[in-house]
């Protein structure tokens, strides 16, 4: 009986392993990656008075005030109690986020990464996603992760960049660290099968760590295969 267990789950294994290397390709499901909103509208703005809100917002951010800033160019942005403006917004989200303020700088990196309203450099958008994620934005983070392992690190793309692969890798764990589900399931991917072209060796321990994270947290497949672990002893701390 205990052989056909393990036989079962090896099958399972197999059957699920495909799938591990891509465990969500895309983090679609947890964030917005059309970008229809680069800031969100705030909730607070529905019960809001906008046009007293602009009469005290655009002084301070004359003065230089980076919460100000942001704020007015999601006005301009969306077009509330000013002229719809996607450059100007640009202009005072430039201003607000070289003075450190992390929500700005996430979505300058996202304007300049698809060029939307401003020209698209992608230097530029890995320098704002870079400096939004040092200051513990999760979303930056996680963008950041998905840039460098699209462009040469994904175990897809047969001439993966180890440098690449390493910053992904980098970034999906900060933000696991804080919590995030998807880069706990993007680790346990890269662990489970390594990455060999980027230098990445495959690593049970680690895998074992990351794919029982995000079982504990609701997830079938990593439940499934948390199984599989604990009957075979890969990775399982002795």
């Amino acid at each position: 009986m205990r052989r056909l267990t393990i036989y079962i789950l090896v099958l399972l294994l197999a059957l699920l392993g495909a799938s591990l290397v891509s465990f969500s390709d895309s983090p679609s499901e947890q964030y917005d990656w059309n970008w229809s909103e680069f800031p969100k509208k705030p909730e607070i703005w529905k019960t809001t008075d906008l046009e007293a809100a602009l009469k005290v917002l655009r002084p301070l951010a004359e003065q230089g005030d980076a919460h100000a800033q942001f704020n007015l160019g999601q006005m301009y942005f969306y077009g509330e109690v000013v002229p719809l403006d996607r450059k100007e917004a640009a202009k005072w989200f430039t201003l607000s986020g070289k003075k450190g303020y992390a929500k700005a700088q996430l979505v300058l990196g996202r304007m300049h990464g698809v060029g939307r309203d401003i020209p698209r450099d992608k230097d530029a958008s890995l320098m704002w996603h870079n400096l939004a994620a040092e200051q513990g934005s999760i979303e930056a983070q996680v963008e950041l992760a998905f840039a460098y392992r699209l462009r040469k690190g994904h175990p897809g793309i047969s001439n993966p960049d180890p440098d690449d692969t390493a910053k992904a890798i980098k970034w999906f764990t900060r933000a696991a660290e804080q919590g995030d589900v998807f880069s706990m399931g993007q680790l346990a991917s890269i662990y489970f099968s390594g990455v060999e072209v980027a230098g990445i060796p495959r690593d049970d321990a680690k895998a074992f760590k990351w794919h029982k994270l995000v079982a504990e947290r609701g997830d079938v497949e990593s439940q499934l295969l948390l199984g599989v672990f604990y009957v075979t002893g890969r990775g399982v701390p002795q």
